[in-house]
């Protein structure tokens, strides 16, 4: 039983290792985020809809063109300092290029979800919209696409592909969204900039897990020191 203890002690000091690890390379992950974004912004802005958006991301787009209300998509488990709701779609004509969903901000939802918030647009006539470009979001757990050819004014998606969105809207899309300027009317909560305490968010956990990982090596040591010293003890 002595033996079983030590070893359930050094089991979970791996597993706090490899927690406090996996903590690290979400710091990484979330500098690089940083970086891409400020690094982006120096660059001049686009003038044309992008094949796709890893290529491009949070590179500044401005782009001419109307917005297509008839048929929005709200994009569902979206959240914005902890509140539940959702981010809006909307299709924007390019002249002679096709539609570019426009991310128009995040709305929370109602207790109700079958009372969807009020998505209307007063603009009517040919606009300049400026953004950035980005992919769609994603779920931390990658799940099956949602099927929908339903035609509707609102379609509410949970973490759909371009494809289930061309699907809804009965026509193709460019593959990226444009994050809309928090500036630029139409809009709702725009919060694009990343946040750099991520990084030191998961630094600090790491740390703590780091630190746990420690302490249980230091309990199993020392039982594993009593444990030899026991039978001799015993003998004496």
């Amino acid at each position: 039983m002595h033996w079983a203890a030590v070893g359930a002690l050094l089991l979970a000091a791996l597993g706090f290792a490899a927690l406090g690890r996996w903590q690290l390379e979400r710091a990484e992950f979330h500098r690089a985020i940083v970086a891409a974004f400020e690094s982006a912004t120096l660059l001049p802005p686009l003038e044309q809809p992008v094949a796709e958006a890893e290529a491009f991301r949070y590179r500044t787009i401005r782009l001419r063109g109307r917005y297509v209300p008839e048929s929005q998509v709200l994009l569902d488990n979206m959240t914005s300092n902890g509140s539940a709701g959702y981010q809006v779609l909307t299709p924007f004509r390019v002249d002679g290029v096709g539609l570019v969903l426009v991310n128009r901000g995040w709305l929370p939802a109602s207790p109700d979800r079958s009372l969807l918030p009020d998505i209307g647009i007063a603009a009517a006539g040919e606009i300049v919209v400026n953004g950035r470009v980005d992919r769609l979001p994603r779920a931390a757990l990658e799940l099956e696409a949602p099927a929908s050819s339903t035609r509707a004014p609102v379609t509410v998606l949970s973490f759909p592909d371009f494809a289930a969105i061309e699907a809804v809207l009965g026509a193709p899309v460019h593959h990226f969204q444009l994050l809309l300027d928090a500036e630029a009317p139409e809009g709702f909560v725009r919060e694009w900039s990343p946040q750099a305490d991520r990084a030191d968010r998961n630094i600090a956990y790491a740390v703590q897990w780091f630190g746990l990982a420690l302490v249980a090596l230091i309990i199993a040591a020392g039982m594993a020191v009593k444990g030899r010293r026991l039978p001799t003890e015993i003998v004496s």
